[in-house]
């Protein structure tokens, strides 16, 4: 997986994604499906994806130390005082030593109310999978009872009523998934909206800024 900041040089241009590219635009949503499931919107490959540059070759860039800079491309420099990549990650090196303790404090509480709706989201779903779990186990065992007092002719209703048994638990089980993962992606995604929103304005403010950043 490519860091934060990476970006493609090719033909003396330099080409590189802000969050507006990948996730509001149409060509964005093509390049994000085409993808599939993969999380790494940001590195050389997607953005080689994005701008139909070869897939291959040289000119492949990143960089993580945002501690001056004279480490970027003059593109991505005003990219980043403009705030174009608030949504996608919260760079250490941007803010001063006081507003990243803000950051963190904003941070921190948001991730804290995440936790607790997952915990609680994944505490139902144990409740709801162990009772659907008891039913399948109390019918699977009487059907074993009822198999051995008649062997072979019960075999058949036994494998009958375990199968529909755990067909219903199944049921109950990807309903209760469904509910849990559906609570924790919005919670989730709150989170990041929550914590993408402190850290750029904390940014947006020049006197946040660490001095290489403040011109």
């Amino acid at each position: 997986m490519c860091e934060f900041i990476s970006w493609v040089e090719h033909n003396g241009k330099t080409y590189f994604l802000i969050y507006h590219q990948i996730h509001e635009t149409k060509r964005g949503q093509e390049c994000r499906e085409y993808s599939g499931s993969s999380d790494d919107f940001l590195g050389h490959g997607f953005i080689r994806l994005f701008y139909n540059l070869p897939e291959t070759g040289d000119g492949n860039r990143e960089c993580t130390d945002f501690s001056n800079p004279d480490r970027f491309p003059a593109a991505i420099v005003d990219a980043l005082k403009a705030g174009e990549f608030a949504g996608l990650a919260t760079p250490r090196g941007l803010l001063s030593d006081t507003a990243f303790a803000q950051f963190e404090k904003v941070r921190q509480a948001a991730w804290a109310e995440y936790r607790k709706v997952e915990q609680d989201a994944f505490a139902q779903y144990e409740k709801v999978t162990q009772d659907a779990r008891t039913q399948y186990v109390r019918v699977k065992q009487a059907a074993r009872a009822e198999y051995r007092k008649v062997e072979q002719p019960a075999l058949i209703q036994y494998e009958k009523v375990k199968q529909a048994a755990f067909a219903q638990f199944e049921k109950v089980e990807q309903a209760a998934r469904t509910q849990y993962v559906k609570v924790t992606q919005d919670a989730r995604a709150e989170y990041r909206k929550v914590e993408q929103d402190a850290f750029w304005t904390l940014f947006a403010d020049i006197s946040n800024r660490v001095p290489a950043w403040r011109s």
